[in-house]
């Protein structure tokens, strides 16, 4: 049954938009059912139905079946499969330590915070946008929300992911000075609004503050939080930061394959000693 679903899913989506290592030993597995596609949706529930082979031989679905599991676990079970499995972890380690290096900082450097999630979407008739479009759409963005004065903005983190049915999405933390900001659920509509309007869409964004997600939260780390609130930090850094390191998505487009796709911003004692120092 969960080899013809996945037979199923072929059909459904473009595949070679796609590549990780789960997909490549799945595609290379797959070659041994490909040349019989017909027989096998003609007789998935009688294995022991014999068909001919590419070479003229004879053999049974459950034999063909059987070829193709034993293929994928070989396959999966392979050095370079295993080592691919290995950088995912070391690249999600590697994001997760930078980000909470940052948000160390940003604590350090304000007394209090307004935190903001928002999630940043595609408008329905841009899903296939290229990688490059969304890039200069979001960093115009972000200059958007620099340069905006009713915004006292002190970092952002960033993650860009890929769906098969969501396109490109970006989910975002911004970190807002708490002496000049309250109204948390309003601040990330206000942050959504400029993404559409970027990237000429309508409600192109989820507010994760409103009720309908904050009630799933078990401590709600959005919103104005204490530097001195260490349960909240612990809660940000070890649940809302590890989701966005969480290791990249099963499925990869492969636009994004070697590409930055996580990043924040920089701190303001990293930013004053930017830029070439001055001589008089």
């Amino acid at each position: 049954m969960l080899i013809k679903q996945l037979v199923q899913q072929f059909d459904n989506y473009q595949i070679d938009d796609y590549a990780n290592e789960h997909l490549t030993c799945v595609m290379e597995a797959f070659n041994i059912l490909k040349p019989h596609l017909a027989d096998l949706n003609l007789c998935w529930n009688q294995p022991n139905t014999f068909i001919q082979t590419i070479d003229g031989l004879e053999t049974t679905i459950a034999d063909l079946l059987n070829q193709f599991c034993s293929k994928l676990y070989e396959l999966s079970h392979s050095t370079d499969f295993k080592e691919a499995i290995r950088a995912r972890a070391r690249r999600s380690i590697s994001h997760f330590e930078r980000g909470k290096a940052y948000i160390n900082q940003l604590r350090s450097e304000n007394k209090n915070l307004v935190i903001v999630r928002v999630d940043l979407s595609l408008p329905k008739g841009k899903k296939q946008i290229s990688l490059d479009e969304i890039k200069i759409a979001f960093a115009s963005f972000l200059q958007a929300l620099r340069r905006k004065s009713s915004l006292d903005m002190k970092g952002y983190i960033w993650k860009l992911e890929y769906g098969a049915k969501k396109s490109f999405h970006y989910h975002c933390l911004f970190f807002l000075d708490a002496r000049k900001h309250s109204f948390d659920i309003k601040l990330a509509q206000m942050i959504g609004e400029i993404w559409s309007q970027k990237i000429n869409g309508q409600n192109c964004y989820f507010n994760c503050h409103t009720d309908e997600y904050t009630k799933h939260l078990k401590c709600k780390v959005l919103g104005k939080v204490a530097s001195s609130d260490d349960e909240k930090y612990d809660v940000l850094i070890n649940v809302m930061l590890r989701y966005f390191c969480k290791s990249d998505q099963f499925i990869v487009h492969k636009s994004i394959m070697n590409k930055k796709t996580f990043d924040t911003g920089r701190t303001s004692s990293v930013r004053k000693h930017l830029g070439r120092p001055v001589t008089i």
